[in-house]
């Protein structure tokens, strides 16, 4: 809920974000993505592997440290220069995001009930992601900037990495 809530209207709102206040072309969005999409692959895939030596906790505290942070930069650098790869690692640990949160939730219940548990989370993401949009307009309505509703929605993405340290460790468990 908590990570819908906080992180979507970002998401929502970066490529149009990139495009009229940043003045980044439709190819150079594209090509961003595209960087970033490479990153989440080659990244995700060692991560993969490194949890299961590991443990899931450590790498999904730390994948949500980095998205929150490289998204409240994204949204208040000043620095041009700063922008490509901030919204590089931005985006990139926003696509592993999706993976290690399916992952850790999947096996954190048991094989017969892992589906209705998963299904139960994807309604409080949606939940979360609604409301996170809503109240979004509503400071943007207030304050009529993006930057400072999404900043301010983002900072409530830090209680998730808060939340992750109470969640089982499911590495190195059997699973049924």
């Amino acid at each position: 809920f908590v990570y819908g809530l906080a992180s979507h209207p970002a998401a929502f709102y970066q490529f149009k974000y990139l495009e009229s206040e940043r003045g980044y072309s439709a190819v150079e969005i594209f090509l961003l993505g595209v960087l970033g999409g490479i990153m989440a692959i080659i990244l995700y895939a060692s991560l993969g592997q490194q949890s299961d030596v590991y443990g899931r906790k450590p790498f999904l505290i730390t994948a949500y440290v980095v998205f929150f942070t490289t998204c409240v930069m994204f949204y208040n650098i000043a620095t041009l220069w700063l922008l490509p790869p901030v919204w590089i690692i931005f985006a990139g640990t926003g696509f592993g995001l999706e993976i290690l949160n399916t992952t850790v939730i999947s096996e954190c219940f048991p094989t017969s009930s892992r589906a209705t548990a998963q299904g139960l989370c994807t309604v409080a993401y949606v939940l979360g992601t609604i409301i996170g949009l809503l109240i979004e307009g509503i400071i943007y309505d207030n304050d009529n900037s993006h930057s400072t509703a999404i900043t301010a929605m983002a900072c409530l993405g830090f209680i998730c990495p808060v939340l992750t340290w109470f969640i089982p460790e499911t590495y190195n468990t059997h699973l049924d």
